[in-house]
């Protein structure tokens, strides 16, 4: 419930008085398991992004090979920030309600851990270059977030297509042919 609420309205326009509603709890059963509101947010943004990295990863391994798995996992990624509820929650009031740190530390335990390991088994393969593999997860990742959210603004459609396109042709730039 305070998922679909976050993802239709936005932190600032919910309330925790919203979200009893929705579960017929008391302040006092919610405040059991959650400190505030913001705690609350995280417990969603963790469970957000939970979902999307698990299904990263099971288009990844639904690949081919490596290198393939590697391009499907960023596709997905892309595809998956996309929706309203991510885009609202991950992309939009993240950033805004938690501190960089704490935002950083899920994308750590989520997108980012997705990432490193597919770009770990993709050079292991020889299928991409061994430059060193953090700095490559940490560049994939933000050209696709950076895409995401320059699509949120104006043109989303045609902005996603020439973002995907940019970032396959940087995947291919490190392949080793």
């Amino acid at each position: 419930m305070a998922q679909d609420l976050f993802a239709a309205r936005g932190y600032v326009d919910v309330s925790l008085d919203d979200v009893l509603a929705g579960v017929h709890l008391t302040k006092g059963a919610l405040y059991h398991h959650f400190r505030d509101k913001k705690d609350l947010f995280r417990a969603v943004l963790v469970t957000v992004q939970a979902r999307i990295a698990a299904s990263a990863r099971a288009a990844g391994d639904a690949a081919g090979d490596p290198f393939q798995g590697l391009k499907a996992v960023c596709r997905t990624f892309l595809r998956e920030l996309r929706k309203p509820d991510a885009m609202r929650i991950v992309c939009r009031d993240a950033g805004a309600i938690l501190t960089w740190a704490e935002c950083a530390d899920i994308d750590q335990q989520h997108m980012l851990a997705v990432m490193r390991d597919f770009i770990g088994t993709a050079q292991a393969a020889g299928a991409i270059a061994t430059l060193d593999r953090e700095a490559t997860t940490r560049v994939i990742a933000g050209a696709i977030y950076q895409t995401v959210e320059w699509a949120s603004h104006d043109q989303a459609e045609g902005r996603m297509a020439a973002g995907e396109i940019v970032i396959m042709r940087l995947l291919d730039g490190l392949a080793n042919d």
